[in-house]
C-alpha cells in the first residue's frame, strides 16, 4: 500500500473535534486536558497506555533528551515521555489529520514547550542527522514496506553516540520486527533493500 494510500485510510475528516466532544462528555474539560484522561482515546496501539509504560520505560531517559516518536499518532505516547521523563519530544507520522490533531491534544494538554509534531513519513524522515538521543515507534511498522529504509534512516537521525551502542527500539514484537531486536540497528542500516 501506497504512502498515500495509507495517509487516506487512517484520516477521518474531523477527529480532533470528535475527540474533544467525547473528552467533553466525559468531564473533561476541553482546554485543561489531562494526557491520562487522554490516554484510552489516543493510545491505540495494544495494550494502550500500560504498553507504552513497559516499553518506554527502558529508554534510559532523563529530563533534556531528545526524543523521535516516529509514527507518533494522536500524540499519546510523546505526551507520555513529556509528562513522566521531561525529555523533549518531536513526533512524526504521516497523516496530516493525526499531526493536527496531536499538536491541538498537546497544546490543551500543557505540553506545547516539550512536545511537537511533524507531518513526514517514517522512510524518509524531515530531520538532520544526529538530530535525537533516543527513538521510539509502537505498532508502526506494520504499515512500512520498506523496513529496511524504516530501520536504516531512525539510527541516522540519533547522535553518535547511541549509534555506536547496540540501540534498541521499542516495538512490539512481530515476525517482521523481530529480527531488527535481534540484530540490532547496525546490522538493519547495513542491509540493503535487495537482499
Amino acid at each position: 500500500m501506497s504512502e498515500q494510500a495509507i495517509a487516506a485510510h487512517y484520516s477521518q475528516g474531523e477527529l480532533g473535534r470528535k475527540i474533544l466532544n467525547a473528552l467533553t462528555t466525559l468531564g473533561a474539560d476541553p482546554e485543561h486536558l489531562d494526557p491520562d484522561q487522554i490516554a484510552p482515546l489516543d493510545e491505540f496501539h495494544i495494550g494502550g497506555r500500560r504498553a507504552t509504560v513497559e516499553l518506554l520505560d527502558q529508554l534510559d531517559l532523563r529530563p533534556g533528551l531528545r526524543v523521535l516518536d516516529v509514527g507518533s499518532g494522536l500524540g499519546g505516547t510523546a505526551r507520555y515521555l513529556a509528562r513522566r521523563h521531561g525529555v523533549e519530544v518531536t513526533g512524526v507520522d504521516l497523516t496530516v489529520e493525526y499531526v493536527q490533531v496531536a499538536t491541538s491534544l498537546t497544546r490543551r494538554a500543557g505540553l506545547a514547550e516539550l512536545v511537537r509534531f511533524r507531518q513526514g513519513s517514517a522512510t524518509t524522515l524531515p530531520f538532520p542527522d544526529e538530530s535525537f538521543d533516543r527513538a521510539c515507534m509502537l505498532h508502526v511498522g506494520m504499515n512500512i514496506v520498506d523496513k529496511a529504509a524504516l530501520f536504516a534512516e531512525i539510527p541516522r537521525r540519533l547522535t553518535a553516540s547511541r549509534r555506536t551502542r547496540r540501540c534498541r527500539i521499542p516495538l512490539c514484537l512481530s515476525r517482521e520486527a523481530d529480527w531488527t531486536l535481534r540484530t540490532g540497528f547496525s546490522a538493519a542500516a547495513n542491509r540493503s533493500p535487495s537482499r
